[in-house]
């Protein structure tokens, strides 16, 4: 075997001065990765045999020493707990209301600060608010209406989506699932709807998506295991379909900010 390394007999013998001046000066034993130097141990001894030995055999006594001390110090802490716990109830006791609550203000952080609005949360907001004033306060859903389960009229009183250039939007969305399908088998549901710089844009893709399965253009694989919701190809078969299903996926302004902030 291979003579060991000044460097590494230094750093070994180093590393057992530190342990042993933790021990004697009770110091904090946890400041030592007990663990890195197990495996240090480990490795040098299986390269360098028996010239290792002796400082092998040193360090692994100085650790046996340092896990006891260890313990020691585990039991002192938890005594000394219940004591600061004991004290701290006494002082509270024997204080003034008044110094109780300078102390209490003095340390308060409250969970909703201005500082954790960004401008960027209140502009999603105020759009937000702008979406949903443009609802209809009972919007009309109709199984006659071109769009099937979701009216024509209401999409366009959303704002989303013009009668005329509805089946334009449906083709070039079309398109882009089929080109992301050509590369992958199945697409996440969310990413296949998901815009991170627009929220109604989000729902007018779940609302075209939701057209082409509807249309059988495309079809959904649940996994349940996953908790997730797959856009796969429709096969096409000779026989008429079955297993027909509905599924209702929430979209909300809230649920897209998460999933927003996810992808960033």
């Amino acid at each position: 075997m291979t003579s060991v390394p000044r460097n590494i007999e230094e750093q070994l013998k180093a590393r057992i001065r530190t342990i042993k001046q933790i021990i004697e000066e009770r110091k904090d034993p946890f400041t030592v990765d007990i663990s890195s130097l197990l495996d240090d141990l480990r490795f040098f001894l299986e390269k360098y045999g028996e010239k290792i030995l002796h400082l092998d055999a040193e360090a692994i006594e100085n650790i046996v020493m340092l896990l006891v001390e260890q313990e020691e110090w585990l039991k002192m802490e938890s005594q000394l707990l219940g004591l600061s716990s004991l004290a701290a109830l006494m002082t509270l006791r024997k204080a003034p209301l008044k110094k109780i609550a300078s102390i209490f203000l003095a340390a308060w952080t409250p969970q909703v600060y201005r500082d954790h609005l960004t401008l960027r949360e209140i502009k999603r907001g105020l759009k937000y608010i702008e979406a949903f004033r443009r609802l209809p306060k009972k919007p009309k859903v109709g199984e006659e209406d071109t769009l099937g389960l979701v009216n024509e009229k209401f999409l366009k009183y959303l704002g989303i989506i013009g009668e005329k250039d509805f089946e334009k939007k449906l083709s070039e969305y079309a398109l882009k699932i089929a080109s992301q399908l050509e590369k992958n088998s199945r697409i996440e549901y969310w990413d296949a709807i998901i815009d991170e710089n627009d929220y109604r844009k989000t729902v007018e893709n779940a609302l075209l998506l939701s057209h082409l399965i509807s249309r059988g253009n495309l079809a959904i694989e649940i996994d349940p295991l996953k908790e997730k919701i797959f856009i796969v190809k429709e096969e096409k078969t000779g026989s008429k379909r079955s297993n027909r299903f509905s599924l209702a996926v929430s979209i909300n302004y809230l649920e897209w900010v998460k999933r927003v902030g996810k992808e960033g």
